[in-house]
């Protein structure tokens, strides 16, 4: 014929979606690169922020130098503390969401903050449906953070939905005094 070549659209948009998520490139990327990569600071009474990682937590989490750079992207952001979403596929090309939170204030219990969060009127809204993940001790082997890591079971809530439920639990604990607390979660 005439020189025209058939597209499936359907097809070629499904392998574009899969290429972002090619875990070649999220390893080969350093850690305080992968946490700017897609960062966006949010924020009205305590600042945060939210970076979206595409690939496992814990394999994130196993990255040479996770800790320190981690650390380091906080100071550079003037935050204490951080969240990090996790998207990815598994083995069985099953999509999956995972969410961390990361802190470094020392007078601050991350657990116990996450009680808090979890308990929430405002996180029982969005539903993610939080289980957390067990952190081998090789992974978790830093004094000056806390991290927690969570399968986000209900895989529908995005950042859209997280930034303002992480803005409005931020607001609720400002208001009880808070207010001087640095804050983000990427």
């Amino acid at each position: 014929g005439n020189g025209a070549i058939m597209i499936d659209t359907n097809e070629l948009f499904k392998k574009l979606q899969h290429a972002k998520y090619d875990l070649l490139f999220w390893d080969e990327l350093s850690v305080t690169h992968a946490l700017a990569y897609d960062y966006k600071e949010e924020g009205h009474t305590i600042k945060f922020g939210i970076s979206s990682i595409l690939m496992p937590g814990l394999g994130f989490m196993s990255k040479d130098k996770f800790y320190i750079s981690t650390l380091e992207f906080m100071e550079s952001k003037q935050i204490s503390f951080l969240g990090i979403m996790f998207a990815f596929y598994d083995e069985q090309e099953e999509f999956n969401r995972q969410l961390a939170f990361v802190s470094s204030d020392e007078m601050v219990d991350l657990r116990e903050s996450l009680g808090g969060l979890l308990a929430s009127s405002t996180y029982k809204h969005v539903g993610l449906q939080l289980k957390e993940v067990h952190i081998p001790a090789e992974l978790n082997r830093s004094v000056k953070l806390q991290v927690c890591l969570f399968d986000q079971n209900n895989l529908a809530p995005s950042r859209k939905q997280i930034g303002p439920m992480l803005e409005d639990y931020f607001d609720e604990v400002a208001i009880d005094g808070i207010r001087d607390r640095r804050i983000v979660v990427v």
